[in-house]
C-alpha cells in the first residue's frame, strides 16, 4: 500500500514539474493580460479546443473527398484504389477510425 502512495505522489510530481515547464515555454509568446490571468493547465485546454476544431474541419473535408470518390470510366483501378488508401492514412493522422457495425 506505500508503495502504491509513494508512486503516485511520483507521478503527481512528475505532471507538475510538466505543467511548469509547460508554463515556461507558453507564457513569455503571451501578453501580460493572459499572464495574469491563467495557468498552465487552462492554456492548454484553450489549445486543444483551437486545434480539435481545426482538426474536425480536416475530418470533414477528407471525409467529404473519400465518400464523393468516383472512379471514372477507363481510369486505373490502381489509382482509384491508392486514392482511397491515401484517405483512410489521413483519418489515421487525424486520430479518426472508422469502425463497420453490421
Amino acid at each position: 500500500m506505500r508503495t502504491l502512495i509513494t508512486k503516485k505522489r511520483t507521478e503527481y510530481q512528475y505532471h507538475i514539474n510538466d505543467n511548469e515547464q509547460a508554463k515556461c515555454v507558453m507564457l513569455p509568446c503571451m501578453s501580460l493580460e493572459l499572464q495574469n490571468n491563467m495557468d498552465a493547465h487552462i492554456i492548454i485546454m484553450h489549445l486543444k479546443e483551437l486545434f480539435d476544431a481545426a482538426s474536425r474541419t480536416k475530418r470533414y473535408e477528407t471525409s467529404n473527398k473519400l465518400f464523393r470518390c468516383k472512379m471514372t470510366y477507363g481510369s486505373s483501378f490502381n489509382t482509384f484504389v491508392l486514392r482511397m488508401i491515401d484517405y483512410f492514412k489521413k483519418f489515421g493522422q487525424l486520430g479518426f477510425v472508422m469502425t463497420i457495425k453490421c
